[in-house]
């Protein structure tokens, strides 16, 4: 069995052996997909079919689970916002995790009336 180490630094620079027969274009895909993956704490908050990934960690605290971003539902563009405008309207609930959905109901008609009538203009 021949010796191939984890990694080389060469001045400022590093670099990692390839396993063999991987080409370049395996290594752009990998290195694109690289950021694909977030972390999740419970597979429940996974869709139905998500890909996932389990990293072992050694016994250093639990497993890290990753789910890929693209099996993820779209995020709500509007969801800091609204939250906001709740929080706003009723400031009762003031340094509580979760308003209510009734709250964010009222807030997210707001923006709804709010865009209507700029795109109205």
């Amino acid at each position: 069995m021949t010796y191939r180490p984890t990694s080389v630094t060469i001045g400022d620079a590093t670099y990692l052996p390839v396993p063999d027969g991987m080409t370049l274009a395996d290594a752009e895909a990998a290195l694109a997909d690289a950021g694909a993956w977030v972390g999740v704490i419970d597979p429940a908050h996974c869709p139905d079919g998500a890909r996932m990934m389990n990293r072992w960690t050694n016994g250093l605290g639990g497993d890290n689970l990753y789910v890929h971003r693209d099996d993820l539902p779209p995020t709500d563009p509007d969801a800091e916002l609204v939250e906001k405008m709740a929080r706003a309207l009723c400031p009762a609930y003031e340094g509580t995790e979760h308003l209510g959905d009734a709250w964010e109901n009222v807030a997210r008609a707001a923006l709804a009336v709010v865009r209507e009538h700029e795109a109205a203009r």
